[in-house]
């Protein structure tokens, strides 16, 4: 079975391909930057995770704040406004489930950045990260408590 990580991760992924601007073009990784034909276009990644216990004996109870980043890249001198549009698109598609198929405690948006290049083609990358709490056993990432 797969950790509950790569769950809700796919739970988002799922949650924002099929959205008007981007389409299909949506990629859970970071890995290989989204090619030209691929753009408007998502890639969806996993950030970092704090770990806390629950409680003092084991096994213990853990609650887990991953975040993860939705990243949008956008090419054309249009980029800003079509930025905005996916993001809206974004925004609406992740909280329309924020316990993420009942994997998750909650799911909030906790930042959004840009950033600009110039070259060839103009390109701007949007990036949302969210906060998602859940919690599992110690003893077994594979399964939300």
């Amino acid at each position: 079975m797969a950790h509950v990580r790569q769950t809700i991760r796919d739970h988002i992924v799922s949650a924002v391909t099929g959205l008007s601007t981007t389409g299909a073009n949506v990629f859970p990784s970071r890995v290989y930057p989204i090619a030209a034909g691929k753009m408007p276009g998502l890639a969806v990644y996993t950030l970092s995770e704090a770990v806390e216990a629950q409680t003092l004996r084991p096994p213990r109870g853990l609650v887990r704040i991953l975040e993860i980043s939705i990243e949008a890249y956008v090419e054309g001198s249009t980029n800003d406004d079509v930025l905005d549009n996916i993001c809206a698109e974004v925004e609406a598609a992740v909280a329309a489930d924020i316990t993420r198929g009942g994997n998750a405690k909650d799911t909030i948006l906790v930042s959004f950045e840009a950033d600009f290049a110039d070259g060839e083609r103009p390109l701007v990358v949007g990036r949302l990260t969210y906060q998602v709490t859940y919690s599992t056993a110690e003893t077994n990432a594979t399964s939300a408590t």
